[in-house]
């Protein structure tokens, strides 16, 4: 049929001895199936003739093609061995420029070959012909613009492996390329062959060996293809761990090809399998301090699982879940904070430094865990199970990577993300509404059972008092500051009992950093979620104030936690006392009085921050009770004028003083003033005389608070003309009689020009 589509196909286009030929070869054609000498003979003669008179017409390429695979599906059902003239046929129409006649020339030479192998006399195939047919399968196999090429040339080669076992090394590679690029590309048949066949298997694992021992001298590509078909040809009594022991190895040879073989893995992979077998491969190294095996480990598994695809039901673990809880608790367990983190040189050591660096990985392994087995229950109807116990462990692993920075000095920023990442899974896993829902659902069992134990009996070691939550477990600090800000006011107060203590013991330390925890968890669960009432019944008021009050001492060590310490103190009076009476009072005269006023003293000529901030919560004191301006005014001139006259260039302490003059003249200072006129006006005049001096000129142009600072000392002239209009006037005249141009921009404009009017003589 092939001859005969190609005679129609000629008609007119070659010579009538041609045509009558060919119709001659065609009725040969339909009797010589069952005569092996007279069909080779026939092959040999339509070769000949297609080869003399057609090969290169381009009209005729789709018969041309038919008649090729004709010649070859003769050779192969026919019994009978390829001819020189058939094999010169297929070299030649190789080079066709037609896609579909090359496809099926390198399809005949194939079949040639096995022809020749199977049929012919010995020696049935030569070197020489040898090398160039492969070659041509070769260079079809690796033709970059047509993949049903490629896909003929390594169909080619599998059957000259499948029939006589040679051209095996050739198959595997060329097989790993076309799998690489298009791995849909390659015959149903000639995959299954691959897949199943046991040597060719045992080949690729020798060749993808020999690759990854001696990467410096494989071909690139060629490496890349074979890592990444070779988890292609696993199969089900295939120790998978060797992969996964080759992604280790890989990591810090070649990350590109880990990255291409992980990937290969996760697809090919069932993803049970995957977490069983890096479970085992991880699980036998201690967990508490990290080599750099397991480091590789982590971070290889982290590579491979971000590419898995869940598929259900078939990556069920045994129990049915489609949650892996034995890999999941590998996790929990690795994330187990050291004790040596306790101490800043046990935190300094290679192993913690190891740690520090592996846990990112883990934590994003677990994310993905837990958002496969979410995705799956959400988008298949299934259940992944998830003991309460397990939730809680997860909770407690994440949340320790979360707390304060200068607290949680194991966590990094990558492993912080990864942590967020695996609560928001298991949010979505136990179907919670939000991240608070779900923390507060654990709360209670959290604080109970394993905040509560650590927080009870300090343990006394060589080093001095310490507490079991910084000596044994350095995470629980982080685990408290994370759960229990994510508590809201209807949740705190049934959790009360078990707050107190944790609060009252950090507050209680002698480090700064859990000071600071200890007043962030002290305002937000017993002032911003509590209700007053329910802080006043525990009768801790005056407790929490003390706590706090020592706090405020660190103002040389720490300005920011006495910031931190005086604000929640502001805040506590309104708690502990009921706003507006007696007791409210008394609290806000004691903490004015103590953790302000009195700590001005220590804090002049040192600490500048220190400083301002006695200066801010100054200012926010007496907007609260402006009554106590009359008890503390005189203490507040003094002050205000000490360090306008004597922190000169430090305009911003300058400014904060200005400010807080200027808050206790409008709160109700202003009825008093007229005692401190002249410690005033003598502050602010010899203020403002060294701000206009030359060689302040660049800092009045460019400094903000510089010009601040000018515009706060013509607003307390302007205060004080009105606090004291009957006495004020003498005094600002003397100012613009000793220098009428420094002094003049400082008084109001309108009473300047009538100060410079001269004065009445009054005569006797």
């Amino acid at each position: 049929r092939a001859v005969d589509g190609l005679l129609g196909s000629t008609h007119g286009t070659a010579s009538t001895a041609g045509q009558q030929k060919l119709q001659r070869l065609a009725l040969h054609l339909q009797h010589a199936g069952s005569q092996p000498e007279s069909l080779a003979a026939t092959l040999d003669t339509v070769a000949a003739t297609v080869a003399e008179q057609w090969l290169d017409e381009p009209l005729i390429a789709g018969h041309l093609a038919e008649t090729l695979a004709a010649i070859a599906a003769c050779l192969h059902l026919g019994g009978v061995s390829a001819s020189d003239t058939v094999l010169d046929l297929a070299r030649r129409a190789s080079g066709h420029a037609h896609r579909d006649v090359r496809v099926a020339a390198v399809h005949l030479l194939g079949r040639s070959v096995v022809a020749r192998l199977s049929h012919g006399p010995a020696p049935s195939l030569d070197r020489s012909a040898e090398t160039w047919i492969l070659a041509e399968i070769q260079r079809a196999c690796r033709d970059e613009t047509h993949d049903q090429l490629a896909a003929a040339g390594v169909a080619s080669l599998v059957d000259v492996h499948a029939a006589h076992g040679i051209w095996i090394d050739e198959v595997v590679h060329e097989f790993a390329r076309l799998a690489a690029k298009n791995p849909h590309g390659l015959p149903a048949d000639a995959r299954e062959h691959l897949l199943r066949s046991g040597s060719l298997s045992d080949h690729a694992k020798l060749i993808y060996r020999k690759s990854i021992t001696k990467l410096q001298s494989v071909d690139e590509s060629m490496d890349t293809s074979i890592l990444e078909v070779y988890p292609m040809l696993l199969d089900d009594r295939t120790d998978a761990l060797d992969a996964i022991r080759t992604i280790t190895l890989l990591l810090s040879a070649d990350p590109s090809s880990a990255r291409i073989l992980a990937i290969a893995v996760a697809t090919h992979m069932p993803a049970s399998k995957l977490c069983s077998t890096f479970a085992s491969f991880i699980g036998s190294a201690p967990t508490s301090h990290p080599s750099q095996h397991t480091f590789n480990a982590w971070t290889a598994f982290d590579e491979t699982i971000q590419h898995v695809q869940l598929s259900v039901p078939s990556d069920k673990d045994t129990t049915g879940n489609l949650l892996d809880i034995d890999t999941v608790q590998l996790c929990i367990r690795v994330l187990d904070v050291p004790s040596a983190f306790a101490s800043e040189s046990g935190a300094q050591s290679p192993a913690m430094q190891l740690f520090t660096k592996q846990s990112p990985a883990v934590l994003s392994v677990l994310a993905k865990l837990l958002g496969l087995a979410g995705d799956a229950s959400n988008h298949h109807a299934v259940k992944a199970r998830l003991p309460d116990t397990v939730a809680r462990s997860i909770l407690i692993a994440c949340t320790g990577y979360l707390g304060d920075p200068s607290i949680a000095t194991w966590s990094s920023p990558s492993a912080r993300e990864a942590a967020s990442k695996s609560l928001e899974a298991l949010r979505r896993l136990k179907n919670a509404a939000t991240v608070s829902d779900l923390v507060a659902s654990h709360a209670q069992s959290i604080l109970t059972d394993y905040i509560k134990p650590l927080f009870v009996h300090p343990s006394i070691t060589a080093s001095g008092a310490r507490t079991p939550w910084k000596d044994s477990t350095p995470a629980a600090v982080s685990v408290l500051q994370f759960c229990a800000s994510q508590l809201t006011a209807p949740r705190v107060a049934p959790l009360q009992h078990l707050l107190l203590p944790p609060v009252l013991s950090l507050l209680d330390d002698h480090e700064p950093r859990y000071k600071r925890v200890g007043i962030a968890l002290l305002r937000k669960c017993f002032v911003q979620e509590s209700r007053p009432e329910d802080v006043r019944r525990t009768g801790l008021g005056h407790v929490f104030m003390d706590a706090l009050g020592i706090c405020v001492s660190y103002m040389g060590e720490d300005p920011g936690l006495m910031d931190d310490a005086l604000v929640a103190m502001r805040e506590m009076v309104d708690v502990v006392w009921e706003k507006g009476s007696d007791e409210w009072v008394a609290g806000l005269d004691r903490h004015i009085r103590e953790f302000v006023m009195g700590r001005f003293a220590f804090a002049m000529g040192g600490s500048v921050k220190a400083l301002r901030i006695l200066f801010k919560e100054m200012r926010m004191l007496v907007g609260l009770c402006p009554v106590l301006v009359f008890k503390t005014l005189k203490a507040t001139v003094g002050t205000v004028c000490e360090v306008l006259e004597v922190h000169q260039r430090d305009f911003e302490s300058q400014v904060a003083a200005a400010d807080t003059l200027i808050a206790a003249i409008q709160v109700g200072g202003w009825a008093r003033m007229h005692m401190y006129q002249g410690q005033v006006l003598k502050s602010v005049a010899e203020t403002w005389r060294l701000l206009q001096m030359p060689f302040l000129a660049d800092a009045r142009r460019n400094d903000a608070n510089a010009r601040l600072l000018g515009d706060r000392l013509q607003l307390l002239v302007q205060l004080m003309c009105q606090c004291c209009p009957d006495t004020i006037e003498n005094d600002l005249r003397v100012l613009l009689m000793i220098d009428k141009p420094l002094f003049g921009p400082l008084l109001p404009r309108n009473l300047a020009d009538r100060l410079d009017q001269p004065v009445p003589v009054i005569q006797r």
